[in-house]
């Protein structure tokens, strides 16, 4: 996994809004490296590089869900609908947590 987090860090470097690269470095800190606080900031960087991209909050919120934070996931399923208004999965995921 070292591997791909310096090939992933690499690709951030030279393009910071490939949201693919973000999800799969927090992946990889949380999954492989058991460190869900570097990938909370890893979600965070993604987020504030793509401001105007739903799916970065879409993500970010499913990792907020994920982790128990519900009200902070609510408030990215909300920021998505405003950004896509026709997110399913937004729609589906903020009626799990009412």
């Amino acid at each position: 996994f070292m591997d791909a987090q310096k090939h992933l860090e690499k690709a951030l470097l030279l393009n910071p809004h490939h949201l693919r690269s973000y999800r799969l470095l927090a992946r990889v800190h949380l999954l492989a490296n058991n460190r869900p606080d570097k990938a909370e900031a890893i979600l965070d960087q993604m987020v504030k590089q793509n401001p105007t991209q739903a799916e970065g909050y879409l993500v970010r919120g499913r990792f907020y869900q994920d982790q128990k934070k519900n009200d902070v996931a609510l408030k990215d399923y909300s920021e998505v609908m405003l950004l896509d208004p026709e997110n399913n999965d937004a729609l589906v995921w903020s009626a799990e947590l009412l």
